[in-house]
């Protein structure tokens, strides 16, 4: 199954952690996010897109499809995903209605490609930030 889904939107986030710490996300990185997903995906590194979140690299049995498409519009980061498992599909919307991204500052693929600032796992989850 297919859909469509707000990521996440223009604002300052509080990271929770030992020290919290406060992220700015403007239009300006929603954009720069979206040109790395094409780029990345161009070079055959796929967004992946569990079902759950607990704070590591994305992990195969909690995993549910693939992002095949991110925009901007009006100040929000949306995607499109393909579920292929039914049993996970009907938790979208439904169980699990708000997402949680990873982003690294800095990442090099199994080719050598270096990325900065870059979306590494989008999460659909119950709770965004823990």
């Amino acid at each position: 199954m297919r859909f469509k889904k707000p990521i996440v939107s223009t604002g300052v986030y509080t990271i929770p952690g030992d020290t919290p710490r406060k992220v700015k996300i403007d239009h300006t990185r929603l954009d720069h996010w979206k040109a790395q997903f094409d780029k990345m995906k161009h070079s055959k590194e796929a967004l992946p897109m569990s079902v759950g979140n607990d704070g590591t690299l994305p992990r195969s049995d909690i995993n549910a499809g693939w992002w095949d498409k991110l925009w901007v519009e009006d100040g929000t980061l949306w995607g499109e995903l393909d579920v292929p498992q039914s049993e996970d599909a009907v938790k979208i919307g439904t169980n699990v209605k708000e997402t949680s991204i990873y982003v690294r500052p800095d990442f090099e693929d199994g080719s050598g490609n270096k990325w900065q600032d870059s979306l590494m796992h989008i999460a659909l989850v119950t709770h965004p930030i823990e």
